[in-house]
């Protein structure tokens, strides 16, 4: 029972998804949080006693699925690692349905001693939970269909052969335009002419061909970037099908301005291709925008452009759920950090520390990153294999190894234990970090979407 479909708002809000959802269709995930945020504005909900009897039923059923799982319950970083071991080996709907649940999860299902949230709260956090998990669920189970969609679209088109039927006016039209985008977006030198003919026999060959098709936007694109010079200089050129679907990796992060330029130019040119050939009869747009997003990092080089630059929406991530709901191995926060408990200071102390302009604090700190950062790999294995009574001797280590010049050390005791609770923060960070990078790379295995294991690299 979920008190928040109780409300008149949330049934407005959520009703016209759920009966979509009944009839089978699939809900984007961003249409599921923009519900969600409207609701987040709704009057405090006040759980009643079946709330809290279903939260720790709900609660139980998710220890027992990660226990047959053999997913380690104690240690959240192992349990991660374990979950991305399973997704790569053995992807399964219910292993998906667990790791929804996870990272939906705002504490309460892995709250094994009970000791920080009340029943109340456990209710509350259950009813956003299950609400986010099946939004989640919904939304990854659409991705995998798309991934395997593609992977079995590229299976068909690799059997594609030309057949020399004519195009219809409306066809030969389409080659020109195309043609002339390609000289203007690319800015290639060669026959214009021969150029179009050529693009006339690949429209010929997605006309003939069902799959080819199905993502024509991308199929143009493959070729055309990869043979640009061949298309303007030879008559109809020959070209491995197989090669064209083998994941490009760009240079993008260094910014020399050619590589920026590059990069945009090539978004740009399937920008148009997309806009010219996604209503075609026999194209799925979506599909070739998936396809562009899983055959190249340019999609994430669009999305470092923060949408500015192109009218593209190639959809949530995986990393995109993590931004929302990030991943920690503490569930405690700041109080599981041994030396800021220690020191007696406070979360507002070490926040202030942290933020603060003095120059000697802010060279010390810069010292002690660059440090952690050259070592963290080293850092971050020994500190999850640290007892907690050892973890003062490990961040007093991080300091002295720093070897901070005298005119950078803490100028007291108290500005020195916060510089300790800094560097032991800064390796549960880097332990979340490397935990939500399972967490991350799992979502990717459990729907296909890893370049690798769909076997694109």
């Amino acid at each position: 029972m979920n008190t928040i479909l109780e409300s008149d708002h949330g049934d407005r809000v959520l009703d016209p998804l759920i009966a979509h959802t009944l009839k089978g269709e699939v809900i984007p995930f961003d249409e599921w949080l923009e519900a969600e945020y409207s609701l987040e504005e709704e009057p405090d909900i006040i759980p009643t006693a079946s709330d809290m009897l279903g939260a720790q039923e709900a609660r139980m059923d998710f220890l027992k699925r990660a226990e047959r799982f053999g997913f380690p319950l104690n240690d959240r970083f192992r349990l991660c690692e374990a979950l991305y071991g399973k997704a790569m080996k053995s992807p399964s709907d219910d292993l998906l349905r667990m790791y929804c649940d996870l990272a939906c999860d705002d504490g309460y299902l892995l709250d094994l001693d009970r000791s920080v949230r009340t029943e109340e709260q456990d209710a509350l956090c259950r009813i956003c939970q299950e609400r986010q998990s099946s939004a989640l669920y919904d939304y990854l189970s659409m991705r995998k269909q798309q991934s395997e969609r593609f992977r079995e679209t590229l299976r068909l088109a690799a059997t594609a052969r030309q057949k020399h039927d004519a195009l219809d006016a409306a066809g030969e039209s389409l080659a020109k335009e195309i043609g002339d985008t390609v000289l203007r977006i690319i800015g290639p030198k060669g026959d214009c002419a021969r150029l179009t003919d050529n693009i006339a026999g690949l429209l010929q060959l997605s006309q003939n061909h069902p799959a080819l098709r199905l993502i024509e936007p991308l199929f143009l694109y493959r070729v055309l970037t990869r043979h640009t010079q061949r298309f303007l200089r030879d008559d109809a050129p020959q070209f491995e099908m197989d090669a064209l679907w083998r994941y490009q990796r760009y240079q993008l992060d260094e910014d020399n301005g050619k590589n920026y330029k590059t990069c945009l130019r090539y978004l740009s040119l399937f920008e148009a291709l997309y806009a010219l050939t996604a209503d075609r009869p026999g194209v799925d747009a979506a599909l070739s925008l998936y396809g562009f997003d899983h055959l190249s990092n340019l999609g994430e080089f669009y999305r470092m452009l923060e949408h500015e630059e192109t009218s593209l929406d190639f959809g949530p991530q995986v990393e995109d759920i993590f931004l929302k709901h990030p991943f920690t191995c503490f569930e405690r926060g700041y109080g599981d950090n041994v030396m800021l408990e220690r020191s007696g200071l406070t979360e507002s102390d070490m926040s202030k520390y942290l933020s603060s302009r003095n120059r000697r604090r802010v060279c010390a700190l810069d010292r002690v990153s660059a440090y952690m950062t050259r070592n963290i790999v080293e850092l971050t294995t020994r500190f999850m294999d640290t007892k907690a009574t050892e973890i003062p001797a490990l961040c007093e280590e991080i300091l002295s190894s720093a070897d901070l010049p005298l005119a950078q050390r803490p100028a007291n005791e108290s500005e020195r234990a916060l510089l300790l609770a800094a560097i032991n923060q800064a390796l549960m960070d880097a332990q979340d970090d490397w935990a939500e990078d399972y967490l991350i790379r799992a979502g990717k295995a459990l729907i296909g979407d890893d370049p690798l294991q769909a076997g694109l690299l």
